[in-house]
């Protein structure tokens, strides 16, 4: 599966949803928002949001500051 990972093409071996992205990409899923297409998914629905090939997605990394 060849995903667009945040500008870079990504190739995977096996179907993925958004929560096992961050997995296999070994991201902190409670700092992180996933886009995909442009869509936000919802913290609660990443494992059932399925990516598809060449799907487009962005992972924002929260930054606390003060």
């Amino acid at each position: 599966m060849r995903l667009i990972v945040n500008g870079e093409e990504r190739w995977f071996d096996r179907p993925l949803t958004a929560a096992s992205l961050l997995e296999a990409l070994q991201a902190p899923a409670a700092r992180v928002a996933v886009m995909v297409n442009d869509e936000i998914i919802k913290r609660d629905q990443r494992a059932q949001r399925h990516l598809a090939d060449g799907d487009r997605v962005e992972l924002i990394h929260m930054v606390g500051g003060g």
